[in-house]
């Protein structure tokens, strides 16, 4: 059984979760609970201490820890996110990273303004090393 950890501020997408089962053997995809979620998605800017950070990091590796996670995708704050793939992977989980392709429009308004549609088209995961 391959437990998969979102530790994203995005909702995995229905080709991201194909793609996890599909290719990477997952049987649970996990994301943050909100009380995680909050802690991680507002990591105060302006805190000189890296304890601040710790005080993020711990609680939500302690949850990927009690979940038995063997896959995660972490994507945040980049201190926060540096220290919990070293966590996570000392405890030999794969770290990997989504990949895509942007597929830009520009559209001409009515008003000769010029809006800007991105859409992001999932190619794969990717391990990071």
């Amino acid at each position: 059984m391959r437990k998969f950890l979102n530790c994203t501020n995005h909702k995995l997408t229905e080709a991201q979760i194909a793609d996890l089962k599909e290719n990477w053997g997952v049987t649970e995809i996990i994301n943050l609970p909100e009380n995680l979620k909050a802690l991680w998605s507002q990591i105060d800017p302006e805190a000189t201490s890296f304890d601040v950070v710790l005080d993020v990091v711990t609680p939500v590796y302690k949850f990927a820890d009690a979940n038995d996670i063997s896959i995660a995708m972490v994507m945040g704050e980049m201190s926060a996110s540096y220290k919990l793939i070293n966590y996570l992977k000392s405890d030999g989980v794969f770290i990997v990273v989504a990949t895509s392709k942007r597929i830009s429009q520009e559209v001409t308004q009515e008003d000769g303004s010029v809006r800007k549609v991105n859409v992001f088209k999932h190619i794969m995961f990717r391990e990071v090393c």
